[in-house]
């Protein structure tokens, strides 16, 4: 069982180690993991967080699986330049805002995002969650064009989930993640077509 340490603690020395430029941007990590803390739902709480020479990264491990999410965007953008990442899953399991505490469990971004890639899963809606407690479905496509006037209708949005076709089949990804991050990953090997004889 991993050891559950004080998040931000840990990802701030990784950052001030790794992250030279923009270092600002760890301060919206910071707000992130804070307010999982005060989460129940587990996906609200389960990220994967980069730390570059210039900049850090925070997206829920949820989002990253997605394409069309901003959260597989902003994990895969740096796929064909991985050299300096440092990344990392954190899972916030309790603790208090001010501290939050959980577990970090160390990433080969390089390899790692390959697996995203190779995996992710389309969005194929949006639940759209408001602060008035009103939640609405929307087509990824809609929601671009629809947005002004949903906030006029409903007000301030509290918080945006992308959908795949099957959450099944998401759980599944994200189960086949979880062993490879533990080294336990599974190779899939292709059958060769049976030859024909006299050929």
């Amino acid at each position: 069982m991993e050891e559950s340490i004080d998040i931000l603690a840990f990802l701030e020395q990784v950052m001030l180690e790794n992250t030279r430029s923009y270092q600002s941007d760890f301060q919206y990590d910071i707000a992130r993991l804070r307010d999982a803390a005060l989460e129940s739902d587990p996906e609200r709480r389960t990220f994967y967080w980069m730390s570059r020479p210039a900049g850090t990264w925070l997206v829920t491990e949820r989002d990253a699986f997605l394409r069309g999410s901003n959260g597989y965007t902003i994990w895969t953008h740096y796929a064909g330049e991985p050299k300096g990442i440092r990344a990392y899953r954190v899972a916030v399991t309790g603790g208090s805002r001010e501290r939050p505490l959980g577990t970090v469990r160390k990433l080969n971004y390089a390899q790692q995002v390959k697996r995203v890639e190779a995996r992710a899963l389309p969005t194929v809606r949006l639940e759209l969650f408001f602060c008035s407690g009103q939640v609405r479905e929307i087509a990824p496509e809609r929601y671009k064009k629809e947005r002004e006037w949903l906030f006029n209708e409903y007000g301030m949005l509290q918080y945006l989930r992308y959908c795949p076709e099957n959450e099944a089949d998401l759980a599944q990804v994200l189960a086949k993640e979880h062993r490879c991050q533990k080294g336990r990953c599974t190779k899939t090997t292709t059958k060769k077509p049976p030859q024909r004889e006299g050929r």
